[in-house]
């Protein structure tokens, strides 16, 4: 798997609200989504924390605002879908500590 390049370090650290909503964003859907429409798919995670990682995932180019769209729409784009793919990925790795073995 290759080193995602990323000015954000924060979207890479595993949280109860950011892993709902890669997974979400992820799935392969093309489609366009709204904070709204985010918060009622996935009611567990805050607007806030849909309103920040939204932005964030905007200034990494993985989602697109929609232009001319009243509320702020966005939707995944092809880069977007692999790291956010990636992410979870790694974050679903067991580490060596959690799994048992011994570093090589």
């Amino acid at each position: 798997m290759k080193q995602i390049q990323i000015r954000t370090p924060t979207l890479l650290v595993d949280s109860p609200s950011r892993r709902p909503i890669y997974a979400l964003l992820s799935d392969g859907a093309a489609r366009t989504w709204t904070v709204t429409q985010l918060t009622s798919a996935l009611p567990s995670v805050s607007v806030e924390a849909i309103r920040t990682t939204v932005y964030l995932l905007i200034g990494e180019q993985f989602v697109a605002p929609v232009p001319r769209m009243r509320n702020l729409t966005v939707q995944v784009t092809d880069e977007g879908t692999n790291a956010l793919r990636e992410i979870l990925a790694t974050w679903n790795t067991p580490t060596t500590a959690e799994s048992g073995e011994e570093p090589s």
